[in-house]
């Protein structure tokens, strides 16, 4: 398989994303994930096939998930350390 440049892109991006997640450097990954994204937004030229940027995008759309995911329970934790010092300094 030839690879384009936009191939060659998506792989770095993917593998970086893929990188920072397993470190759980979950604010830096959010741009990558954004230019991933931008990457295989529309109609792309790819030596790729459609079943690979279709997982790949879902992969992408699961992080953005689990990302939100996250952010609520670090709310979650904000107002329960909020309590807590209220409650102490009573």
């Amino acid at each position: 398989m030839e690879l384009n440049k936009n191939d060659k892109d998506i792989m770095r991006l993917a593998n970086e994303l893929g990188e920072l997640m397993q470190t759980k450097k979950f604010d830096e990954a959010w741009s990558v994930a954004g230019a991933l994204k931008a990457k295989m937004k529309g109609d792309i030229q790819t030596g790729f096939s459609i079943d690979k940027i279709m997982h790949i995008k879902k992969l992408v759309d699961n992080y953005y998930q689990i990302n939100r995911e996250i952010n609520a329970q670090a709310r979650r934790m904000y107002v329960v350390g909020q309590k807590l010092v209220a409650e102490v300094n009573v």
